[in-house]
C-alpha cells in the first residue's frame, strides 16, 4: 500500500458511513446508525493514522455539549439512572452526525451527492407512503394500518406514523 493510499482510506470509509446515513434513513434507523459507526471510524482512523483530527472549534460545541450534560445530569438523578442514561445515548446519536457533517464535510461536491442520496432514498420512502395511504396495509410487514378521515395513516418502513411524520416533515 503506498504512501497516499494509506492517507486516503480513512476518508473513504468516512465518506461510506455518511452515503449509508444519507441513503438508509429515511428507509431504517439501523443503516442509518451503521453509516455513523463507519464515519465515526473513517473519522477515528483520519485522526490516529494520518495525526489529522478535523474538529472545528465553534460556538455551536459549547451549546451540544450544555445540552448533552444536562441530560446526563437529568438522567443521573432519575430514579433509574442507568436505564436513563442509556436512553439518553440511545436517543441522542443524531447530534454526532451533525458534527461529523459539521466537521468533515468541506467539499460542496461531497455535500450535494449526500443530499440527492438522501433525496432519492426518500422519494422511495415517499411513494412507499402514498401506497399505503390508499392500499391501508404495510407491505414489508404485513400488518394494517389505521383509518383517518378517509385514507390510511401511512407509517413508512418505519412501521410508526410519528417516526414517519418526522421524517416526511424533514424532506
Amino acid at each position: 500500500m503506498t504512501e497516499s493510499q494509506r492517507h486516503a482510506w480513512p476518508a473513504h470509509i468516512r465518506h461510506a458511513g455518511l452515503y449509508l446515513f444519507a441513503f438508509g434513513l429515511p428507509l431504517s434507523h439501523v443503516p442509518a446508525q451503521f453509516g455513523i459507526g463507519f464515519a465515526v471510524l473513517g473519522w477515528l482512523l483520519d485522526g490516529v493514522l494520518n495525526r489529522k483530527w478535523l474538529v472545528d472549534r465553534h460556538l455551536f460545541l459549547i451549546v451540544l455539549i450544555v445540552y448533552l450534560m444536562w441530560n446526563a445530569l437529568a438522567a443521573s438523578l432519575s430514579p433509574r439512572p442507568l436505564h436513563s442514561l442509556q436512553a439518553v445515548v440511545d436517543n441522542e446519536w443524531p447530534i454526532l452526525i451533525m458534527l461529523l457533517m459539521m466537521w468533515t464535510v468541506k467539499d460542496a461536491v461531497l455535500l450535494k451527492r449526500l443530499a440527492i442520496a438522501f433525496l432519492l432514498s426518500s422519494s422511495v420512502a415517499m411513494v412507499y407512503a402514498v401506497w399505503q395511504s390508499v392500499g391501508g396495509v404495510e407491505y414489508v410487514r404485513g400488518m394494517p394500518l389505521d383509518w383517518l378521515g378517509g385514507y390510511y395513516r401511512a407509517v413508512g418502513f418505519y412501521s410508526f406514523y410519528l417516526t414517519f411524520a418526522a421524517l416526511a416533515m424533514m424532506v
